[in-house]
């Protein structure tokens, strides 16, 4: 059994040791905190498997979260790339402005 899960077993292993588990395949493994209220809901929502997969679900959500994070990204760039035109053009009138009332 992997370290991670050798509390199952009743053995004790070093919290160190447990977080820096593998799994079978060789990806290393990340801890993530579900709270368990969060994690019973909708485990019941699902029907215990009738109307999906818990991991379906969970990588679903993980997708979504990555576009929005994707798309808020892009709207930012967008916002920072209007603003930069704004002061190129404020900048390229300023320099035409001095050169009329140096004539």
């Amino acid at each position: 059994m992997a370290k991670r899960f050798a509390y199952l077993g009743g053995q004790k292993v070093p919290r160190k040791q447990a977080e820096k588990a593998q799994d079978p395949s060789g990806e290393a493994l990340e801890i993530v905190y579900v709270r368990k209220e969060t994690l019973r809901a909708v485990w019941h929502k699902l029907g215990k498997g009738k109307d999906g997969n818990l991991n379906e679900l969970t990588e679903d959500l993980l997708h979504r979260w990555l576009y929005e994070q994707e798309q808020r990204a892009q709207e930012v760039k967008a916002q920072d790339d209007k603003v930069l035109a704004k002061q190129t053009r404020e900048r390229v009138a300023k320099k035409r402005n001095r050169a009329f009332d140096e004539r």
